[in-house]
């Protein structure tokens, strides 16, 4: 049996997550511009892969478009698991905006490596409209290691 890499994982569970997803309704409260509002809900570490260790991550992000101009939007999304070091996981994705809300789940496997704050960002291009419209959000976390088996504090 063929193991995926790390990156593959999270990337095909990315965008399993997004297509099943897309459709469902979301209430988003905070915004940072007029059209394009997107928030970090929640960043946790759990055992995503079943490997009897917490060393991965789960986020969640709430994705919503108002005044939409056309139906067939395109949408980028950039998010970065950020490690205490500095080490940063990256992932990138584009897809088309069918529909005006989104709730975005992304697992990010076998990242929590080091002890520390951890910082989870998402940045979101909509390419709907005259300008190119730019949102970002970011959560702050700590998850437990080792001998700490405590929910995550949140900055």
């Amino acid at each position: 049996m063929t193991v995926l890499k790390p990156e593959l994982r999270v990337l095909l569970l990315a965008v399993v997550v997004v297509s099943a997803l897309a459709f469902l309704p979301v209430d988003v409260s905070a915004c940072s511009n007029e059209w394009l509002k997107v928030e970090v809900e929640y960043a946790n570490y759990l055992d995503l892969d079943g490997d009897e260790s917490q060393d991965d991550v789960l986020t969640v992000y709430e994705l919503e478009i108002e005044e939409r101009t056309t139906q067939m939007d395109k949408i980028v999304i950039q998010s970065d698991l950020v490690l205490p070091s500095g080490l940063t996981h990256s992932l990138l994705f584009e897809f088309e905006a069918t529909s005006d809300e989104w709730l975005i789940i992304i697992g990010w496997f076998d990242v929590v490596t080091e002890s520390g704050w951890y910082n989870i960002q998402v940045s979101v291009w909509f390419d709907g409209f005259k300008d190119l419209t730019l949102d970002y959000d970011e959560m702050t976390f700590d998850p437990p290691i080792d001998s700490h088996p405590a929910p995550p504090l949140i900055d």
